[in-house]
């Protein structure tokens, strides 16, 4: 493989569906699916939450517009996002962004590892109650977390191929088990778990918030990572056959099919299953949050179809992440990157880039709950899409000659305005976080 912007077709290997559909749908449907929706379903309320996952769904779609005209506007070769906005607009708006992408897929990694802990220490726990890896079970989440880190690590040194031979079967486990849950909403009965069968009664049930502490911004802030897998393809750009289109079609594509599964699946639950079940405080919408397992037409599929999730979106984050930092380094444009500019092997591995990558995600796996991780990568990518629409936005409305997308179904003030709000958001869940996030921004802007 030619290194980052290389221009060697021996490199383009992919297609749309297995270079971007399914790597954009295996980070979409990540942690988030099988382990929070119906939770967050319950505390919002079905009128409620649709709201929000259409907001989050409307943000990146005009994020994926802004990121599709970009994207084909000139050659596309690799280094992902940041090769694209550096040749396109500028190395000060691709190195910022690049950065600041590249960190938040490696906070992700310990979102989805975290995750992927969480649901295998329930699952044992319900055939061992007294399961523990640590004293008292305080850190099981994060031992776990950081053994699955070194798996996938290895895996990613291996090689990309056997990542996306690894996912494709991954995704093939995760589509089986969505079908088993929306099956299983509309047959199965378990009345202690809190699930009735569809029902009228149910559905006007849950219809209002219940917000056990929440509000509106809170319930999005933990959700909208579910929705943060826009760039998988983008990250592997000079792998990818014709570009052009597989680009902005595969990703589109995913995004549509990924809110069509949420609104199904959580409309589904919310008509077949209580928020409270008496006398046992951990049943129902609310207090399970492996519920979905329930559902299921056969629970060990769901398991899988969780594991699944987890890791799945977890190598593609340490996969991606990399190529960007890589890229970055072989350009020079911030010399203290120049260590992370060599590869290994035939195809150019950055196997610094999957170290810092892995060592940042550690750091992060030792917090160790996933509803405190979740809001962190929910502002680090509300900037992150906010630059990139309004890269867009400013290179549009400044009329550059070198700006000529391919890709014309966008508009410039629909990415501003997607901007603005991305950024209000940010504010509305940690206006703390967002300052430091958006100095930190302006300073690597304005020294580039």
């Amino acid at each position: 493989q030619s290194p980052p912007g290389g221009d060697d077709s021996v490199m383009r290997r992919f297609g749309m569906w297995d270079g971007v559909v399914a790597r954009c749908l295996l980070q979409i449907w990540g942690v988030i699916l099988f382990t929070r929706l119906t939770y967050t379903f319950g505390v919002a309320g079905t009128g409620v939450m649709t709201l929000v996952i259409l907001l989050s769904i409307a943000i990146v779609t005009v994020t994926t517009l802004s990121l599709s005209a970009i994207t084909t506007n000139g050659e596309v070769k690799g280094g992902g996002v940041y090769f694209l906005l550096s040749r396109s607009l500028g190395p000060e708006y691709g190195a910022t962004i690049g950065l600041l992408f590249a960190f938040a897929n490696a906070v992700a990694i310990a979102l989805y590892l975290v995750g992927f802990a969480e649901a295998l220490i329930d699952n044992i726990r319900v055939f061992d109650p007294s399961f523990q890896l640590t004293a008292g079970g305080a850190w099981d989440e994060q031992v776990l977390a950081l053994i699955s880190l070194a798996g996938i690590f290895v895996l990613c040194l291996i090689g990309v191929d056997w990542v996306i031979k690894t996912q494709l079967g991954l995704l093939v486990l995760l589509s089986s088990s969505i079908v088993s849950v929306i099956i299983g909403a509309l047959f199965v009965k378990d009345e202690a778990k809190g699930i009735t069968g569809p029902s009228a009664t149910n559905f006007a049930d849950n219809w209002a918030p219940d917000w056990q502490g929440h509000n509106f911004f809170t319930v999005f802030a933990i959700f909208f990572p579910a929705c943060t897998g826009i760039m998988a393809g983008v990250n592997i750009s000079g792998e990818v056959k014709k570009p052009h289109k597989s680009i902005p079609n595969g990703t589109l594509l995913a995004v549509a099919v990924s809110a069509v599964v949420y609104l199904l699946l959580g409309w589904l639950t919310m008509s077949s299953a209580v928020r409270y079940v008496a006398g046992d405080a951990s049943a129902g919408l609310i207090a399970d949050k492996l519920i979905m397992t329930s559902f299921s037409l056969w629970p060990p599929l769901i398991y899988g179809g969780t594991y699944a999730a987890t890791l799945s979106s977890a190598i593609a984050s340490l996969v991606g992440a990399p190529r960007v930092v890589q890229a970055l380094a072989v350009d020079g444009i911030l010399p203290w990157l120049a260590p992370f500019a060599k590869g290994h092997g035939p195809k150019n591995e950055p196997w610094a880039g999957y170290t810092l990558s892995t060592l940042i995600a550690l750091v992060f796996c030792l917090i160790g709950d996933l509803d405190t991780i979740a809001p962190l990568i929910t502002c680090f990518f509300m900037v992150s899409y906010a630059l990139i629409n309004y890269a867009c936005f400013a290179a549009s409305h400044s009329r550059l000659p070198s700006w000529r997308p391919l890709f014309k179904y966008y508009n410039k003030w629909a990415s501003l305005a997607c901007s603005l709000v991305c950024v209000a958001i940010m504010f509305v869940i940690s206006w703390v976080m967002s300052l430091v996030t958006l100095t930190l921004c302006f300073a690597l802007f304005t020294y580039l």
